[in-house]
Order: structure tokens, then C-alpha cells, then sequence
């Protein structure tokens, strides 16, 4: 199934890709990309959906390094795991 970018799919990806940026919070790509918190949380909830970046929590986004092949992409658990953790400043032991 092809899946579509969307007409802010592609600049938040160019976005994030262009400033390196694995991380998205809300409101980084308000100011980035001159657009509304509104239209910044469809394209993010959007791509989310489709499994091509992964929502850490409501509003914190991972977005992969490139596109991911096949348009889905899953991120490995410790990665997952550190940036969950680090945003809420928990501590975890494995």
C-alpha cells in the first residue's frame, strides 16, 4: 500500500531531516514552518497513524533519520525506552 506525505508531511519531514532532529515536541515546527499549532498536530497525528514516525506521548513525536523503506518504520525499544524517560525525567534500571 502506498502510503502519501500529505502537503505538511513533506516539509515536516524535510524539516527534521535538513536540522537532523529525531525528536519533535509540540510546537517545534510552529515556528519553523510559520504554520499553526492546529496544522502542525494533523500531519504529526496523521503520520503517526501510518506508522511512519512514532508517538512517544501526546505531543512528542521520534521521526526516523531517513524515509523509512516502504513507507513504515519501527524504532528499536531502547530508543523508545531512553527518550520516554529522559522526557519525563524518570530513572529506570534494566
Amino acid at each position: 500500500m502506498k502510503r502519501r506525505l500529505g502537503i505538511l508531511g513533506r516539509p515536516l519531514f524535510a524539516s527534521t531531516q535538513l536540522r537532523t532532529v529525531r525528536e519533535l515536541s509540540a510546537g517545534d515546527l510552529v515556528a519553523a514552518l510559520g504554520i499553526t499549532p492546529r496544522q502542525e498536530h494533523e500531519p504529526c497525528s496523521h503520520l503517526a497513524r501510518a506508522l511512519m514516525i512514532a508517538q512517544v506521548r501526546c505531543g512528542s513525536y521520534l521521526i526516523p533519520p531517513t524515509m523509512p523503506p516502504g513507507s513504515m518504520w519501527t524504532s528499536d525499544h531502547a530508543f523508545l525506552r531512553s527518550t520516554l524517560m529522559a522526557d519525563c525525567d524518570g530513572r529506570y534500571q534494566v
